[in-house]
């Protein structure tokens, strides 16, 4: 992962000015949620069509508070430059993969987010990310070959274009924290008290993950948390979760928000 505080200059080498309305006050859990609500789809001539969320668990994990903290230090001149390289697990195509973009705010709530590459062939092997070279201006992109897709809980209020998405930050929703039932007062809760189905005192195995088969993806209950998982990534197993391996998961609140966000996806490719 990198991050850069990236400026424009002319054909005499001068800076551009931007005037840009920065610094942008974003908290490392709404960064979080406005990415995780990001997918893309890309059709392909000779190899399957390809979508899924744009940044998997991991990176969210990685990035979300370095990202908050550059964008509060970014002048009205500047722009945040961003990338993530994961090594991409395939049979037919191997090597690293780097998702890059910049953010800027054009103006007091509308926070842009334009990407160049979207998991696209990228070599950083000496494990300096900074001798990459960007080709493409993300804003000058017409054509790529990518769509966005904003998941109905993300703060999109604009897509200007299909690499291009604009952000309302006053919308970004607020964390879903569960919390037990509200009880009368009284004495603090025991251990026993409003247990769950079971009560184990470690990660509970596999074995008692609940999952069913949906349009491609196995929808999962474990440890009281509700997620996606595309099917071709085989059977749930806790451990993979726990590492941040899965290339294509949805975390959500319930049942029903993840069946919403699979639909969400599988429509986007339809269109």
């Amino acid at each position: 992962m990198a991050l850069y505080r990236e400026r424009r200059f002319d054909a005499e080498g001068k800076q551009m000015p931007l005037g840009h309305a920065h610094p942008i006050e974003l908290s490392s859990e709404n960064v979080r949620r406005i990415l995780s609500g990001l997918t893309y789809s890309r059709e392909r001539l000779i190899l399957d069509d390809e979508a899924g969320p744009v940044f998997s668990a991991r990176e969210l994990a990685l990035i979300a508070t370095p990202l908050a903290l550059a964008l509060r230090e970014l002048s009205s001149d500047e722009r945040l430059r961003f990338l993530t390289v994961t090594e991409r697990r395939s049979l037919v195509l191997g090597g690293q993969v780097g998702t890059s973009g910049v953010i800027f705010a054009g103006a007091p709530g509308e926070v842009n987010i334009v990407f160049d590459m979207l998991r696209d062939g990228v070599n950083v092997g000496d494990g300096n990310a900074e001798r990459i070279r960007f080709p493409d201006d993300p804003v000058e992109v017409r054509d790529p070959p990518f769509r966005l897709v904003a998941l109905p809980e993300a703060p999109v209020s604009a897509q200007p274009r299909a690499n291009w998405v604009v952000v309302d930050p006053s919308a970004a929703p607020r964390p879903v924290v569960q919390r037990p039932p509200e009880t009368a007062p009284g004495p603090p809760p025991t251990p026993v008290a409003d247990p769950p189905e079971t009560a184990p005192t470690t990660a509970p195995p596999a074995e008692d993950a609940v999952t069913f088969p949906y349009k491609g993806f196995t929808v999962v209950r474990y440890a009281g948390r509700f997620y996606g998982i595309a099917a071709s990534e085989g059977p749930f197993d806790p451990e993979k979760l726990r590492k941040g391996e899965y290339k294509t998961l949805f975390e959500r609140a319930s049942i029903e928000k993840v069946i919403e966000s699979v639909d969400a996806l599988i429509d986007s490719v339809r269109d």
